[in-house]
């Protein structure tokens, strides 16, 4: 509704592969390659750049796992998964888009004392990127959005 055309997608999630292939592809026709796949691994991240190609990119959206930062959960500081934001900062970095939109929990900002959104915001702000911080709230769920601008 915003007038963004998606280019190309990354999701490890099988469900999540086939609702955006319902809503995008199938719904409103738009033309990209979507299937599982884990950013982790750099053939993903090539391929990821081959389909962009020359393209610019106008914005990157993405939500990196939010288990570890979750007040629902353990909050487990070491969970693997919490360090995926640097692999879409990677993507980023690359592309250099105007924005980037980061979706997580409202507890990643208390997580070790607000340390982990401070180290998000600086390592955004190394390669060019401003975070505004603003936090959704929807009915019984919060999401922490993060704008970043160049």
């Amino acid at each position: 509704m915003a007038g963004f055309t998606p280019v190309a997608s990354v999701e490890i999630m099988d469900a999540a592969v086939e609702t955006y292939k319902y809503n995008f592809i199938e719904q409103k026709g738009f033309n990209e390659t979507v299937e599982t796949r884990d950013i982790r691994e750099e053939e993903v991240k090539q391929k990821l750049y081959d389909e962009i190609g020359e393209r610019h990119v106008n914005l990157v959206v993405g939500g990196f796992p939010c288990q570890g930062f979750s007040m629902s959960g353990n909050r487990v500081i070491t969970d693997e998964r919490n360090s995926l934001y640097l692999e879409m900062k990677k993507i980023v970095e690359r592309l250099k888009p105007e924005y980037v939109v980061m979706e997580n929990v409202e507890g990643l900002r208390s997580m070790m004392n607000g340390a982990i959104e401070k180290k998000i915001i600086e390592d955004y702000k190394k390669i060019g990127y401003d975070i505004n911080v603003t936090i959704l709230n929807w009915k019984k769920w919060a999401f922490m959005f993060n704008y970043i601008g160049r």
